[in-house]
């Protein structure tokens, strides 16, 4: 039949349909007040390179995470934005990068237990209206509770015949101070966190430094560079 047409054999290939990626612009991180937490406050998000009539949305875009909660300037934020609606599933979403912000000081109350006899304490706060260290422990002056104040290099705030003497001046806070009060009281300090981490310069033989930290820390752990390095013996 000369009409005829021999068959021919088809290909068909199949293919992979791969999510659009979508991003996220004007997002910005807001500073925030010292509260203890890495809670970070996102603002100005909005998503961008989703087709036109697809029903895409952007959820969970006004928070972040501080990559510390410690006083600082241009510290990291991270995010953990999410897509919604129904054409959501055809879209890969990259959060937002370099979102940075800082945690301003607050002030805060840090209180000193101290018990009869000697103590060594340390401060975490930068306190309000002084930087010398006997206008910072005059509560315990005033009511006649404090004998005397030693720091590493022996100088003292201490009562002679009828008159404070000092020495030590202003108050370190890479250092730890030896202060001797007449009976159980405390010490209430108000202030601004110390921005942390810091340096705390250690001489040979035995130092007393401060722990400038509010919240408790493993001691092990802070001490662990001088463990590692073989410097720390007791």
């Amino acid at each position: 039949n000369s009409n005829y047409t021999a068959p021919v054999n088809y290909t068909v290939n199949t293919g992979v349909i791969t999510e659009k990626p979508v991003t996220v612009v004007n997002a910005v991180a807001e500073d925030k007040i010292y509260d203890g937490t890495a809670v970070a406050v996102i603002s100005g998000a909005e998503l961008t390179g989703v087709i036109s009539g697809d029903q895409v949305s952007l959820i969970n875009s006004e928070s972040g995470l501080f990559a510390s909660s410690e006083v600082g300037t241009d510290i990291s934020v991270t995010t953990t934005m999410q897509l919604s609606g129904v054409d959501a599933f055809n879209y890969i979403l990259t959060q937002p990068q370099d979102l940075k912000a800082d945690i301003l000081p607050s002030t805060q109350t840090q209180n000193l237990v101290l018990t009869k006899g000697w103590n060594i304490i340390s401060f975490g706060l930068n306190p309000d209206g002084t930087t010398k260290l006997i206008d910072v422990l005059r509560p315990l002056i005033d009511s006649g509770k404090l004998l005397k104040v030693m720091d590493e290099k022996g100088m003292t705030i201490e009562n002679l015949g009828g008159e404070w003497y000092e020495s030590i001046g202003d108050l370190l806070f890479t250092e730890g101070y030896q202060v001797k009060v007449s009976e159980n009281t405390s010490l209430e300090v108000e202030g601004t966190p110390i921005e942390l981490p810091i340096t705390i310069d250690l001489v040979q033989g035995w130092n007393i430094v401060s722990f400038p930290a509010l919240s408790s820390q493993n001691a092990l752990e802070v001490l662990e560079q001088l463990i590692d390095d073989e410097y720390l013996l007791k």
